[in-house]
């Protein structure tokens, strides 16, 4: 069941995020015809079959937040994200993919092909025609999931680094068995991983994934907080997740973090920066 929304008085709600400066994102160009941004259907992009929208009124600068299931379950798992309200209540764009609709590609990023590389295709469409149609904030575009759809999260943080501002990877990281990825380019998205420790186990270690992503991120000049809530595997608690979409929010593309000085209120305790 869908969690409540964020409290009002939660620092980077929608709306507010901090200024950005440095980079641009770099936005792929407008393949075709862009799909309708319509709450609550079901659109195809890309050849991608099935991705379910949630939206809200176009041309306030909302966010726009890529959500990928875990594997065995569907694109209505997206409505356990305790902020998909506040999104589409700003005028943002939720995309949340339904299995992986897409071709085989050379890159299957969980290991249980769940979602592909291939799907990164459709999320390009959508992030560019999200911007240019409905007036989506370029520097507002994240990444989150649970388990296998947490890994692709991990993975479109490195392959889609041009235009993905933040990833919250709930139980996922990245998975380097199939193949090591590359950052796409010198841009690193901020990362906040969670995960259950130890009890994190289904067949991967959901810690390491982690542990992998941040060590990775960190290399390459990103802002990192892991969050071991030792709960289990997607387990993460509303309070979590809460304070994961208030890290994408308070991280829009080419800002410095304003974390680096203290995290704000109400981030739980063994959340800590890598």
């Amino acid at each position: 069941a869908p969690m409540a929304p964020l409290p009002s008085m939660m620092a980077g709600a929608a709306g507010s995020a901090p200024a950005a400066t440095g980079p641009t994102p770099k936005l792929p160009a407008i393949v075709g015809a862009c799909p309708e941004f319509k709450d609550g259907t079901t659109i195809m992009v890309a050849g991608h079959k099935s991705i379910l929208i949630r939206a809200g009124a176009p041309n306030k600068g909302g966010a726009l937040l890529f959500y990928w299931h875990g594997t065995g379950s569907s694109a209505s798992e997206s409505t356990r994200f305790p902020a998909i309200a506040e999104i589409v209540d700003a005028g943002g764009i939720v995309a949340a993919f339904n299995g992986s609709g897409s071709a085989k590609a050379d890159a299957d990023c969980s290991g249980t092909d769940a979602h592909n590389s291939a799907d990164f295709k459709a999320a390009d469409q959508i992030a560019a025609c999200a911007v240019e149609k409905h007036g989506i904030d370029p520097r507002r575009i994240y990444s989150t999931g649970c388990s296998s759809g947490a890994l692709q999260s991990g993975c479109m943080a490195e392959l889609r680094s041009s235009y993905i501002a933040a990833v919250a990877t709930n139980s996922g990281g990245l998975n380097d068995q199939p193949r090591k990825f590359d950052w796409q380019d010198e841009h690193t998205p901020a990362v906040l991983t969670m995960h259950g420790g130890d009890t994190d186990m289904v067949i991967l270690s959901f810690s390491q994934t982690s542990a992998l992503l941040d060590m990775r991120a960190k290399e390459h000049g990103s802002y990192v907080v892991n969050c071991n809530h030792g709960g289990g595997h997607c387990q993460a608690p509303a309070e979590l997740q809460r304070a994961a979409w208030q890290f994408m929010q308070d991280h829009p593309f080419g800002g410095e973090s304003p974390w680096k000085s203290g995290f704000p209120a109400g981030i739980p305790a063994y959340c800590k920066a890598y």
